[in-house]
């Protein structure tokens, strides 16, 4: 998983991200409140202790792991988890299903 050690010295630091971006998919955005996990790394492995009250917007293409990653991510204490996946099409990406634990973004295509 790409960015833990940057949110976990965030957290160290006393500073928290508005919003925690999770991308599924390869080489999308890198930076500081982002985690990327590769699709082949194995969901048990994924450590999501750091992401303890904070706000979670997931993003991928394999409804299954999405869903499955946002269990994850409130199981360890996500104040709240928003969940998107998405199908790549001709201008970039459609929203498929969003799935929010405060049933305020729900939606399906």
């Amino acid at each position: 998983m790409k960015g833990l050690q940057d949110l976990i010295t965030m957290r160290m630091e006393g500073r928290v991200p508005s919003l925690l971006y999770v991308d599924l998919d390869v080489g999308r955005m890198p930076g500081e409140g982002h985690l990327q996990i590769d699709n082949t790394e194995p969901l048990h492995s994924v450590d999501l202790r750091a992401v303890q009250g904070l706000v979670v917007s997931i993003s991928g293409m394999d409804a299954g792991r999405v869903r499955a990653i946002g269990q994850a991510c409130e199981q360890a204490g996500a104040r709240r988890v928003i969940a998107n996946t998405l199908k790549q099409s001709n201008h970039g990406f459609d929203m498929v299903e969003v799935t929010d634990t405060e049933e305020i973004f729900t939606w399906r295509s």
